[in-house]
């Protein structure tokens, strides 16, 4: 069926792709297009990321009535980033991305920035494209609009890294608490007592979480970082240059 632009102009709406298409330029037949999109076992990994492949460059997507009642799989998974300058950031991706590939999987990949907003909206690019999962690495402390689309969408995700308290969700990460606490007796046990603390946005539940057990740790062994002791600031290269130049005063 043709659309019409608000000038009066036929605009022809794209075909959508079939199944058949896929299994005809792979090569393969479409029960198997189908087992690769429904998740299921019995094809290789090479021929999976091949149909899948195609698939993406054909514009293959399976109907959204259909995703839900059959259970097929968009084999596409949602990465949320804080950024992509810090250097551990580009490294968690890069891992991601290898590690979905060899299962047929693509990525979609988007930072935040720290910013609220952002999230939001990314959270909301990804469940209109109904990935299949979301890996969440800049949750923000407080804000919760994100991983409530993401369950009025019912798209799985974990938390990686950060996390809310807010909305429950499976974490992967360290203790904060505990390895905060082991760095700064390390420090201390070397004889410093003039400490400054240097942490990501305090938004984030690590960032938040290492410094109240920097400080913690310091107070029990009789030293106080108080004021501009407590710095937080980007987590990139230019907010550790930043942090660096701040007077440390009391």
């Amino acid at each position: 069926m043709a659309a019409t632009d608000t000038a009066g102009d036929t605009l022809m709406r794209p075909r959508s792709v079939s199944a058949a298409a896929v299994a005809r330029v792979t090569g393969v037949s479409p029960a198997t297009v189908s087992y690769v999109m429904n998740g299921k076992g019995g094809v290789s990994a090479e021929t999976r990321k091949h149909i899948v492949s195609v698939a993406n460059e054909l514009g293959f997507r399976p109907r959204q009535g259909e995703l839900k009642r059959s259970g097929q799989l968009t084999r596409v998974i949602g990465l949320i980033l804080p950024n992509v300058t810090n250097q551990m950031y580009m490294a968690w991706a890069q891992s991601v991305i290898d590690a979905t590939a060899r299962e047929g999987y693509e990525v979609f990949v988007s930072t935040t920035q720290d910013d609220a907003e952002t999230l939001a909206q990314s959270a909301a690019t990804l469940a209109a494209r109904n990935v299949d999962g979301v890996i969440i690495a800049g949750a923000l402390r407080e804000d919760t609009r994100a991983l409530r689309t993401l369950r009025q969408h019912r798209i799985p995700y974990v938390y990686l890294s950060r996390h809310t308290a807010f909305v429950a969700g499976d974490f992967v990460g360290i203790n904060d608490d505990a390895a905060a606490t082991e760095v700064m007796e390390h420090v201390l046990w070397h004889g410093y007592r003039e400490i400054a603390t240097v942490v990501g946005p305090r938004i984030s539940t690590a960032s938040l979480a290492r410094e109240q057990a920097f400080v913690r740790t310091a107070d029990e062994h009789g030293i106080s970082i108080t004021g501009g002791r407590k710095i937080s600031t980007r987590l990139n290269s230019d907010g550790g240059r930043a942090a660096c130049r701040l007077p440390t005063r009391r």
